[in-house]
């Protein structure tokens, strides 16, 4: 066993071994990590809010006033859910010289790999979308908290929506072979504002389904802009311009039938991806109903829509890392090719 994953194996073991209070868990995450029930004066349990719901601060205030009134039953896979925030952390970690924190990001990168590729991508393991994507929104999301706070008031959907969308594209582009924290986390961040203009239009969860037949019309192209002028603002804060760019190029494909008519030569790999799952996940359903967990990652990068497609050389780097992962010593970058 190398040090990595002893150091794992380690974690893994001292997590088994706490004992958490829930209560813990309900003020940790913007999102519910469990159920909360009101304890009413028959002794009846009654359900107030579900797992992975978003409540905003005043009905949490309330609950923590008041939490002999209520309990709080964590559902997640509380061990799973703080060894993937662990492992991006992990990410994170700067060293001085620069061959040992390329090597240590390599390091992190295979590891988080290896951890959610067996049940997200191959299906050959048990596993819950919910549990993944909300342990990756807690490390990666910094957004203004005004911007925030306004998503989840005024559509939930939207907000759970660019999860999603934010966690898929980001583990595909660990699998291409980016390993810098700091650029993944704008990536993750610059999803949430691709879809801004319509929470700032007073859209709410309800009007979700005129959005997606609007929006998924190639020919519906001000969305995009608009996106983009309401937080043009934000832009001196992406260190990396070609993130903020890719706020204006989501409903882009590669025959030039999005809104800025470009084509495969003129887009990045990530920003095909993007505009591709940008097909996949509608807008009128609950994000997190619309795929089963196992195998996900396979699932999404099937081209069936007419008119898009994915670069055929990131399908390659996506297969080599793929191809990789059943080498003895799991080196991405070496059999990838990059």
């Amino acid at each position: 066993m190398d040090l990595n994953q002893e150091n794992s194996a380690n974690f893994l073991l001292e997590d088994e071994q706490k004992s958490f209070d829930p209560w813990l868990l309900f003020d940790e995450s913007k999102i519910l990590l469990g159920d909360v029930y009101w304890k009413s004066p028959r002794g009846k349990k009654i359900l107030m809010h579900r797992c992975s719901s978003l409540i905003t601060s005043e009905q949490r205030s309330r609950i923590n006033n008041n939490r002999n009134q209520f309990e709080f039953t964590v559902t997640v896979n509380e061990t799973f859910y703080r060894h993937i925030k662990n492992l991006l952390a992990r990410l994170a970690s700067r060293s001085r010289e620069v061959h040992e924190r390329l090597e240590l990001q390599k390091q992190s990168r295979d590891e988080i790999l290896k951890t959610i590729l067996p049940c997200f991508w191959f299906g050959e393991e048990e596993g819950e979308l919910f549990d993944v994507v909300l342990a990756w929104n807690e490390q990666m999301n910094s957004l203004p908290q005004e911007i925030e706070s306004e998503m989840i008031e005024k559509n939930e959907s939207l907000y759970k929506r660019s999860m999603l969308i934010g966690w898929t594209l980001n583990v595909y582009a660990l699998m291409l072979g980016y390993s810098d924290y700091f650029y993944l986390k704008e990536m993750y961040n610059a999803i949430f504002l691709m879809d801004f203009s319509l929470v700032q239009k007073g859209l709410s969860t309800l009007d979700n389904d005129k959005m997606e037949k609007d929006i998924l019309n190639w020919d519906s192209g001000a969305h995009a802009l608009e996106s983009l002028k309401s937080v043009e603002h934000l832009k001196d804060q992406f260190k990396y311009k070609s993130l903020f760019r890719m706020i204006e190029r989501h409903h882009e494909d590669l025959h030039g039938n999005g809104p800025l008519k470009l084509n495969r030569d003129e887009s990045l790999d990530l920003e095909s991806i993007l505009g591709h799952l940008n097909r996949k996940f509608g807008y009128s359903h609950e994000p997190f109903d619309q795929f089963q967990a196992k195998g996900i990652l396979a699932e999404l990068m099937k081209v069936e829509e007419k008119g898009v497609s994915i670069k055929k050389r990131t399908y390659f780097f996506i297969e080599s890392a793929i191809k990789a992962f059943a080498v003895e010593d799991n080196d991405y970058l070496s059999v990838g090719g990059l």
